[in-house]
């Protein structure tokens, strides 16, 4: 008769782990399967029923008053887009300082449960981006310092996934060196944000007298 060896310690464990191992991807996958029946079903058909909501959370992420126009939405597969139009910011004093236009939002299972976009996309932006003789810089009449404010809206862009800026324009006016605008057109640009590391690219096309499109 052959002798019948119980498992040793060590098989024990890894057939424990390996059955943990399972349970969690298997968790992880219908958590994920969850996420995006509720985007499909419940969500995007109702999108524009939170658009209170999404403007208060918008509000408190970039620390200026977020007025939202209508919003659509749609899923392929697993990316889920939102389409925001008519969004504008609101200084302290409540008048309209940035018109965004157009905004594409997408997320996916996982960008939700990171509590982020997977890429937020902005289209035709004509921006106005001065820096004063102090060297303070501001866009759209509202200031860009070092505030608390600041630290919120700073945060906040580099949590979410990637930014695409496409068929932009950009007046960039130097007090310091010039008071007339650098009119920069056909503006392109992607910004993508990792756990370690960020990566930008931007194109663009100054005056003529200046040069030719560039990239940086």
């Amino acid at each position: 008769m052959h002798d019948v060896h119980k498992p040793t310690r060590w098989v024990s464990i890894y057939a424990r782990m390996a059955s943990w191992l399972f349970w969690s991807l298997t968790a992880a996958w219908v958590l994920l399967l969850t996420m995006w029946l509720v985007l499909h079903w419940i969500i995007v058909p109702r999108i524009d029923e939170f658009r209170p909501w999404l403007q208060e959370q918008a509000s408190q992420a970039l620390g200026l008053r977020v007025e939202m126009g209508p919003m659509s939405g749609r899923t392929r597969g697993l990316v889920t887009e939102l389409q925001l139009d008519q969004i504008r910011l609101l200084d302290a004093q409540q008048q309209a300082r940035l018109d965004l236009g157009q905004v594409t939002l997408a997320l996916t299972p996982t960008s939700v449960l990171s509590g982020a976009f997977s890429q937020i996309a902005l289209e035709q932006l004509d921006l106005d981006i001065r820096r004063d003789t102090q060297g303070r810089l501001w866009l759209a009449g509202i200031p860009l310092q070092s505030d608390s404010r600041d630290n919120r809206l700073r945060n906040w862009v580099f949590s979410q996934w990637e930014w695409v800026l496409r068929a932009s324009t950009i007046n960039y006016t130097d007090e310091a060196t010039s008071p007339s605008p650098v009119r920069m057109t056909r503006i392109d640009g992607v910004l993508r944000n990792g756990l370690l590391d960020h990566r930008f690219r931007l194109d663009a096309t100054p005056p003529e007298e200046l040069g030719q499109r560039f990239s940086i």
